[in-house]
């Protein structure tokens, strides 16, 4: 089948190359259609975010390359979107003033330090050690408990196209070293925001990154969320989170395999300027 992949990063943000050079990947991999979404600004971004000075430069550049490749593939401009309450989501006026063709909206961030800089619950198990000490006083639960509210928050307040990698707070738990996912009150979590997903309406996509790069032994969301998501509806849409042009389709077969065992029959992604549902079997 041909593959679609709207969530992909390059050197506007923290990809490694120009976007043309994933295009051109895109396109020799026979992609139906391709998006670019780089990390949006936000006040408390380092060097892996544009600049809210940039934006402008970022969407003319991806608008130039949907015109220069038209003949080849459907190419689109969206964002990811840092979720951050009172600072920034999609209802932004610089996210809604960028005339993009869809936007992807995560959760990266669950709090702050004494000294005004932000948390980032992914960066490293390091990192996300010290913030649960430093922040939420060594208590897992209610630190993890903070991410699931801020994405429900979002869905609830400030709703994307697309729901970015819904349990990324997994990607530093290997081995279960911070929590248990078997845990009652991660299901409770789990299925609270799961609701509040399926009454929203948004896309949720289904995330090979941390799969393809093994940091963890399935996808974002795990495959026991997607048997719940689909339960309800919810529609989905494969990605790969790209960073490098040799990422773009990675892991999407054995991925869409086990996505078919669960009971999905399409996805949902954005073609000839709209939303369509889409068969994921050949």
């Amino acid at each position: 089948m041909r593959w679609t992949n709207y969530h992909s990063h390059s050197h506007f943000s923290d990809g490694k190359f120009a976007p043309e050079l994933y295009i051109e990947s895109a396109i020799a991999q026979n992609l139906l259609a391709y998006g670019v979404s780089d990390h949006g600004p936000h006040p408390f971004s380092g060097n892996g975010n544009l600049t809210y000075e940039g934006v402008e430069n970022y969407v003319e550049t991806i608008y130039q390359l949907k015109a220069k490749y038209s003949d080849a593939i459907q190419l689109y401009c969206g964002m990811e979107v840092d979720y951050i309450p009172s600072y920034m989501g999609v209802s932004h006026p610089t996210i809604q003033a960028s005339n993009l063709d869809y936007t992807i909206c995560s959760v990266h961030h669950a709090g702050f330090y004494e000294d005004g800089k932000i948390f980032g619950i992914d960066n490293s198990a390091a990192g996300l050690e010290k913030g649960i000490r430093e922040i939420y006083a060594g208590d897992v639960q209610a630190m993890v408990e903070r991410y699931y509210e801020l994405t429900r928050t979002m869905l609830q307040t400030d709703k994307p196209d697309i729901l970015g990698h819904l349990d990324r707070i997994k990607k530093n738990n290997q081995h279960q070293s911070f929590f248990s996912e078997q845990s009652s009150w991660y299901r409770e979590a789990i299925e609270a925001t799961v609701d509040v997903i399926a009454a929203s309406g948004v896309i949720v996509e289904v995330n090979t990154k941390s799969y393809y790069k093994s940091y963890t032994q399935e996808p974002d969301p795990s495959y026991w969320i997607l048997e719940m998501l689909h339960q309800r509806q919810v529609p989905i849409q494969l990605s790969s989170d790209t960073h490098h042009p040799d990422d773009i389709t990675k892991s999407f077969e054995t991925v869409r395999d086990r996505l078919v065992q669960i009971g999905f029959r399409t996805q949902r992604i954005f073609l000839d300027g709209i939303w369509k549902e889409v068969s994921l079997i050949e």
